[in-house]
């Protein structure tokens, strides 16, 4: 992707975690020597750069990384494809480390949207191999796909049996129309279709020219259906003793009144068992801050503002 075509205010970055890249973007200048970082992982068949607009008003008062998760965006997929849920966290979390390197002793707060708030999870379990600390001083996750433990179990049953690619996401990824002649054609197709109807317009207009590449002559979904359906046909490992091991007092969880069943259920859960993290319910859609980017700002500032650091 050309530097002309990201923010003036982010640079790219590339990490080579083993064969192949990952990708995203952080500020060129941040607001101080010790500002926070705050580390943005976005959701399945996403891109960092529509959560821009979102992440802006942030940029005053904290710097910013944005990774593009595995075959998304920016960052590659590796040889033979994408393999499970936690071999991406394994690579992200090789990704994490090595942009670390840069901030210093600067708090990390990590923010995760969708797929990319159980990522953060899974790359807390890599981080803290050995005995280490929880990685993140503070961590937010908004609506995350958090799938309760007799749901795992089922989504288990149908992996061993091969049956996960035929669940209706899986199938409906698969068959997503992922190529078209021209932008004027993909814009038609894509603005007011599914899960992008309602987004703002300067975070659909990012997406166009993040999520999108010209190959051969066509435009072509950067997240191929194959990598959007091998997500939506894995699971987990080692999700729920991650989230029993959040600690309370800087962890929050933002989630959706009409978003997806499971994630409410899975809510009830962990108020029983890891009952200090802070949970958040609204009305929003489960791309809020795609859709209401400066409002959902200001909610995550004013919970960044109160959370122990």
């Amino acid at each position: 992707m050309s530097s002309t075509n990201i923010p003036l205010e982010l640079s790219a970055w590339h990490e080579d975690v083993g064969g192949f890249l990952l990708g995203g973007y952080e500020l060129k200048q941040p607001p101080s020597d010790s500002a926070p970082v705050i580390c943005l992982f976005h959701g399945n068949g996403f891109c960092a750069l529509p959560y821009w607009p979102f992440l802006k008003p942030l940029a005053e008062k904290y710097h910013l990384c944005l990774f593009n998760l595995e075959g998304h965006g920016s960052s590659e997929t590796r040889k033979g494809g994408l393999e499970s849920w936690n071999a991406t966290a394994r690579s992200m979390a090789a990704a994490f480390q090595r942009r670390k390197r840069h901030w210093g002793d600067r708090p990390v707060i990590a923010l995760g949207h969708s797929v990319g708030g159980v990522m953060l999870m899974l790359m807390a379990q890599e981080l803290m191999r050995g005995d280490k600390p929880w990685p993140y001083q503070k961590t937010l996750l908004l609506d995350p796909v958090i799938q309760p433990p007799g749901m795992i179990l089922s989504i288990r049953l149908l992996k061993s049996l091969g049956l996960m690619g035929q669940t209706p996401l899986a199938k409906r990824a698969k068959a997503r129309k992922s190529e078209w002649g021209n932008q004027q054609e993909a814009v038609s197709y894509l603005r007011y279709r599914g899960i992008y109807k309602a987004w703002d317009d300067q975070a659909f207009d990012w997406f166009l020219k993040e999520g999108l590449r010209h190959e051969a002559g066509q435009l072509k979904l950067n997240c191929s259906p194959q990598t959007e359906a091998a997500i939506f046909s894995g699971f987990p490992k080692g999700l729920w003793p991650m989230l029993n091991k959040m600690p309370g007092e800087s962890s929050g969880i933002i989630y959706c009144k009409k978003g997806l069943p499971f994630i409410a259920k899975a809510m009830k859960k962990l108020k029983k068992d890891n009952p200090s993290i802070e949970q958040k319910s609204i009305d929003g859609g489960h791309c809020f801050m795609l859709e209401q980017p400066q409002s959902s700002a200001k909610m995550v500032a004013d919970w960044l503002e109160t959370a122990v650091l």
